[in-house]
């Protein structure tokens, strides 16, 4: 493919290298350093965004911390007299990892980047925020498949066409977000905008939420890939495990369980323990996501980050086993860890826990790491004698109901009896003794199906309530197909009588 950059330059793009919905990336015959991203379908709608960018290309590339920043470079052309925009050049990136696989607990087979070594990538990646913040460009989805490991161990940025860029006065904003990594304020302005991301207005596109999304890239790469907003939940009274809550409903409530108490939910097993980190980089994380999600301008800046983080650095220590922690620990957070790690997949393997509804972005190389690293994860499940010990109160309360309603349905529905005599029968007490029945299995098998997905924080009250009004449903229904079972039944008989 022949194209044209802005000088009217012919350039030859050879190999494909990759691609995606948005466009395909070719490699540059005699150019190996750079490579062309070629859009597949209406190019000219990003024309205007690229080429502003591009007249930033020469600040850029003078900033060396921006050295691994995709930033289009060049404007590219099918034509030398540039009227049909198709994409831009950009510097070449050797992917060594993406962040995505660096959050993964336990390490994917053939990974070999140890704590130390993550924390000198979160320091490199703190010069490129602060760079870009710096001279006012502001990323915008700072999501984990944007942010790739080069085979040196440095950190780079791609899809820079998506950052979003000021140029000359005017802002060229970013309308898609990852859920997962999105700054509460601008999810609750997207929601109120009820147009999604590019809807919200521009006012909450600002470097504090490029600030969110570092902090938990910091927090993720620290605790074992664990999303500071993720929550363990605490299995009900019956053995089951509650529904999951989405992380980014848990963001924007500012649910965070390591630094607040949420109600029927725990810390992921999987997550070190945070008092075994030193307190100036606990309290950054506070700021981050207690602080700041009232208060943006709270959040620690990338500035902030790279100062904690280096003397974090500096004060680490190998322990026995090859993890890398805060000297002042008192014994490997890694280590204890692991071992609830190895807990939890034992007693998931064991019981199936409630799938997670996490964001796409969140892979795990394990059930019990994908749990972890999602909005719910499964913690150690009960065994049975013991989920039945929690749950008699709860089986005896709804099956006495059941039976309680059933019981009255004679009084509500006087019709059965009626039609019994009318034709000799009676009420006998084996029609008593089947609404009893049958709403003991009513009960059964609705609480089996639907309560246990409910959540609520008193499941007491949530399954006698159900249990309730599922029996008198089917108590209805059942006394309705006895009166019309009699009714058929004496309405024979009497035409045969009357023959």
């Amino acid at each position: 493919m022949i194209v044209y950059d802005q000088s009217g330059t012919k350039l030859e793009l050879t190999t494909k290298l990759g691609g995606g919905g948005e466009g395909s990336v070719y490699a540059i015959a005699g150019h190996p350093k750079f490579v062309a991203k070629v859009y597949s379908a209406d190019a000219s709608a990003h024309r205007e965004k690229i080429e502003a960018m591009v007249s930033m290309a020469d600040q850029v590339g003078r900033i060396p911390a921006l050295g691994t920043v995709a930033w289009p470079m060049a404007a590219l052309y099918s034509d030398a007299a540039r009227t049909a925009f198709v994409g831009f050049g950009m510097c070449c990136v050797k992917t060594r990892h993406r962040l995505e696989e660096l959050h993964e607990y336990p390490a994917p087979a053939g990974m070999r980047v140890t704590q130390d070594q993550k924390v000198d990538f979160l320091i490199e990646l703190c010069d490129i925020l602060a760079a870009l913040h710096q001279i006012g460009q502001i990323v915008g989805d700072f999501n984990n498949e944007n942010v790739i490991m080069c085979e040196s161990g440095r950190p780079a940025l791609v899809d820079a066409d998506s950052f979003c860029a000021r140029v000359g006065g005017r802002t060229y904003r970013c309308e898609v977000f990852n859920d997962a990594i999105v700054a509460p304020e601008i999810s609750r302005a997207a929601r109120a905008a009820g147009g999604g991301y590019a809807s919200c207005p521009e006012g909450v596109f600002t470097s504090h939420a490029d600030d969110y999304a570092l902090a938990v890239h910091v927090f993720r790469l620290l605790m074992n890939g664990v999303h500071p907003f993720t929550c363990a939940a605490v299995p009900l009274p019956n053995g089951s495990v509650p529904a999951p809550v989405k992380t980014l409903v848990r963001v924007e409530r500012g649910e965070t369980p390591f630094f607040k108490k949420v109600p029927g939910v725990r810390v992921s097993p999987m997550a070190p323990d945070l008092k075994a980190f030193p307190p100036y980089l606990v309290e950054l994380f506070r700021r981050a996501f207690v602080d700041g999600h009232a208060n943006p301008s709270s959040r620690p800046t990338a500035t902030e980050w790279k100062a904690a983080l280096t003397r974090y650095r500096g004060e680490l220590v190998r322990c026995p086993h090859g993890h890398w922690h805060w000297k002042d620990a008192s014994s490997c957070p890694y280590c204890e860890a692991d071992a609830r790690n190895a807990k939890a997949s034992k007693a998931v393997a064991k019981r199936p826990f409630v799938p997670s509804q996490t964001p796409p972005p969140f892979r795990g190389s394990n059930p019990a790491a994908r749990a972890a690293n999602g909005v719910a994860a499964a913690v150690q499940a009960p065994s049975a004698a013991q989920a039945a010990g929690l749950g008699l109160p709860y089986w005896a309360a709804t099956l006495l109901i059941g039976a309680c309603v059933f019981t009255l349905l004679g009084v509500v529905l006087p019709v059965c009896e009626a039609l019994g005599v009318s034709l000799g029968l009676g009420y006998p007490d084996w029609l008593q003794v089947a609404f009893l029945v049958s709403a003991l299995a009513g009960v059964v098998a609705y609480n089996l199906l639907f309560v246990e997905r409910v959540e609520t924080k008193n499941y007491f009250i949530a399954g006698a309530a159900s249990a309730g009004g599922m029996a008198a449903l089917v108590a209805v229904f059942i006394a309705l197909a006895i009166a019309l079972v009699l009714f058929v039944v004496g309405l024979l008989i009497s035409v045969l009588c009357d023959s």
